[in-house]
């Protein structure tokens, strides 16, 4: 994600799915299974700051 976005490995990136974050220890196919849209995507927000709001990245 951080090559797509272009993102520096030094700065942080906070991630949000349906605008909430997800609790650190959430696997992935979890966060794949509770947040998949009927359009077979992840939508995926993420931010440079803790607050939840910034750019909108999909992954399918």
């Amino acid at each position: 994600m951080r090559l797509t976005i272009r993102l520096s490995r030094k700065k942080p990136v906070y991630v949000f799915f349906k605008n909430t974050k997800p609790s650190t220890d959430t696997l992935m196919s979890a966060i794949d299974e509770e947040n998949r849209d009927e359009d077979d995507f992840v939508h995926i927000s993420y931010s440079g700051s803790r607050r939840e709001e910034g750019a909108s990245l999909w992954i399918q």
